[in-house]
């Protein structure tokens, strides 16, 4: 079997480290992979056309499925740089020919001009509900870029041209859904769906220093993922230390309310760190701090923290509630709400200071995340017959380790 990873970046964040390790463990099982990104469409610069429908992007990428012939094409993100036009590629390649395409929804973007699920109103960021987000009102009256009309209108051109007019999404034989929150978002396309969760590393759990409380950040330091906002409300009272590992747009506003609020011998920056070095800084850390404003999927460090033998201190929404709930460890707090912030980490300090900060086993969250099992999971998607149906859901294909 051959298959071809589609993504716009070879490196940037979660969705790369996932598709490298997606990557990694087919060719570990015998498959042939290769990988089409941004980076191999000569003479690429991003414009307004090309952000609506790359045609050089379009071109390279026949090249490669003519000179690869994947049998299955794993799409990722790819409205960035390649555009949803090489949907319309793959649709015309696979004419007369056995391919398979199915893909990762890692965000929103197929529902939602905004990625990350997300309008703007009088320049306040307001999350949108994922089954109202797609409708033709709220696409021509909302805006759906912080930097104003000019991106908002061009993010739902994108939209409307190839989903709406076109229906560029209908090659798509599956979409893999991290979460059943992913999944519930994207079940209005009427895309055969089936959910597979990210998977995590063997367990890396260390012995840790009882005192103090240590919580660890890691991800990008970008404006929504609230670091700033969770600084600002950080009670200076607690003794605890924190870790940021990463960096981004909004680290100088970090590093600026770590100054302003005193707290520059408690906030230790790491700065961007290899996966390997982020995992053994997880296992010396009580505590994972993910206190993003918009709707995570299922963050991948979520599972590495919990592989790791930390707890999870994160935002009440999406994916990130629902790993607290599905693994029974930790706290979820409004991130919207200061006192909220405040109380929950006082909370933690509390149950770290008694012991209790991490009672329950994550063991059968664990074992549904395992690498084998994802590799095994995607495996018979690969392969799934369309015209099998998963118990209840009709013409979805057969699935075994589906929700």
């Amino acid at each position: 079997m051959r298959v071809l990873h589609i993504n716009d970046y070879r490196t940037h964040g979660g969705c790369e480290v996932l598709m490298d390790v997606t990557v990694e463990a087919l060719i570990r099982s015998g498959i042939e992979v290769e990988r089409f990104t941004s980076e191999d469409v000569a003479g690429h610069r991003r414009t307004p056309l090309s952000y609506i429908d790359n045609h050089r992007g379009r071109g390279a990428l026949t090249r490669q499925l003519a000179a690869f012939r994947p049998d299955v094409v794993h799409l990722h993100n790819f409205y960035h740089e390649l555009s949803p036009g090489i949907l319309a590629t793959l649709r015309r390649w696979r004419r007369g020919r056995s391919v398979r395409v199915v893909m990762t929804a890692h965000d929103f973007h197929l529902i939602c001009p905004n990625a990350g699920l997300r309008f703007f109103r009088r320049g306040e960021a307001v999350n949108a509900q994922p089954d109202a987000a797609g409708s033709l009102g709220a696409l021509l009256t909302r805006s759906w870029d912080e930097r104003g009309r000019a991106y908002s209108t061009l993010k739902t051109l994108q939209h409307l041209w190839n989903y709406r007019l076109l229906r560029r999404h209908r090659v798509i034989d599956a979409i893999i859904a991290p979460s059943q929150f992913m999944a519930d978002a994207v079940a209005r396309l009427g895309v055969p769906t089936v959910v597979i969760a990210n998977p995590v590393p063997a367990s890396c759990a260390a012995d840790r220093p009882s005192t103090p409380l240590h919580l660890l950040f890691a991800g990008r330091v970008e404006p929504e993922k609230g670091l700033g906002e969770f600084i600002a409300a950080f009670p200076v009272d607690v003794e605890s230390r924190l870790t940021i590992v990463g960096d981004g747009a909004a680290l100088p506003a970090v590093r600026a309310e770590v100054e302003r609020r005193g707290l520059t011998q408690t906030v230790t920056f790491a700065g961007r760190c290899s996966r390997q070095r982020t995992l053994e800084r997880l296992a010396t850390a009580h505590v994972l701090v993910l206190p993003s404003k918009v709707y995570e999927n299922d963050p991948i460090v979520i599972g590495e923290a919990l592989a790791c033998g930390a707890s999870l201190l994160v935002s009440d929404l999406g994916g990130m509630r629902e790993a607290v709930r599905a693994s029974g460890v930790g706290y979820t707090f409004d991130p919207a709400d200061p006192a909220a912030v405040a109380a929950t980490v006082r909370k933690v300090a509390e149950d770290h200071r008694s012991g209790c900060l991490r009672r329950t086993p994550a063991d059968g969250y664990l074992e549904m995340r395992t690498e084998s099992r994802y590799r095994d999971c995607l495996l018979r998607l690969y392969e799934a017959d369309a015209e099998t149906p998963i118990a209840g859901v009709p013409n979805h294909p057969a699935v075994p380790c589906a929700s």
